[in-house]
């Protein structure tokens, strides 16, 4: 899931600076802009805000009443996680607060990034828990085309699996992806699980540097009643194994 990051100053040089500088690290990131915090509100209103950036000096009374909303202080801006950058001796006067996470200027681009993952985890974000299974593979097909692929992980909502490079699939369009678990001894197949592809990694790359093995992730458009039930099944033999590492 992209995270959507609101940088807010009043310099249009400033916010394309710290935009360049949450774009070389946070790859899934969203910017928008707002150049006060008027424009600020009312983007977070519209659009929602995962993490809001801001630089500020103490003189500014409008950006610190903001901050202090942003925590929950308002009904109108209830805890809008806030990156904001400030200067080394301004920085205790915004430790009053609570909340927001401080990056001293200059920073780095790495510092930033930091920051943002610290009030903002994109795990938490996951609409659904993740498992990884050992021995489970999936079937991928799309047309006359079908490849096996090693499960990493998978939740209600989609998969991550890895395979040799599929030089006939097209990536811009679904597939249909069943599921093989192997329970204890006894095999589970969740089936028909209509699928697209989110996002590609290579894992390793042939001499002419052609992908030669991949990981594919995919999100389920439709899950049969039938899968679901062995998607469920499965998950709870995973928590109940957790669980047992916990105790």
């Amino acid at each position: 899931m992209a995270r959507n990051i609101l940088i807010v100053d009043r310099s249009v040089s400033m916010r394309r600076i710290i935009a360049a500088m949450v774009q070389a690290n946070v790859n899934d990131a969203v910017i928008s802009q707002a150049s006060d915090y008027d424009e600020a509100a009312r983007l977070v209103k519209e659009h929602g805000c995962h993490v809001l950036i801001a630089t500020w000096e103490s003189s500014d009374v409008r950006a610190l009443e903001f901050f202090q909303a942003g925590q929950g202080k308002s009904p109108a801006q209830p805890g809008i996680p806030m990156v904001v950058l400030v200067a080394q001796d301004q920085a205790d006067k915004l430790k009053k607060v609570a909340g927001v996470e401080q990056v001293l200027m200059p920073c780095t681009a790495e510092a930033l990034a930091d920051a943002i993952n610290r009030a903002c985890n994109p795990v938490k974000l996951r609409q659904s828990k993740r498992y990884s299974l050992p021995d489970t593979t999936a079937i991928l097909e799309q047309g006359p085309e079908q490849v096996t692929a090693a499960v990493v992980n998978i939740s209600s909502g989609g998969l991550l699996c890895e395979l040799d490079y599929p030089g006939n699939f097209n990536f811009a369009m679904s597939v249909m992806v069943s599921v093989i678990f192997n329970l204890q001894g006894e095999e589970l197949t969740a089936p028909g699980l209509f699928s697209a592809f989110t996002g590609m990694k290579v894992v390793a790359r042939n001499p002419d540097h052609s992908p030669q093995r991949i990981r594919l992730a995919f999100y389920f458009i439709n899950v049969p009643k039938v899968a679901a039930g062995i998607l469920a099944r499965v998950f709870v033999h995973a928590e109940q194994q957790e669980k047992g590492l916990q105790a």
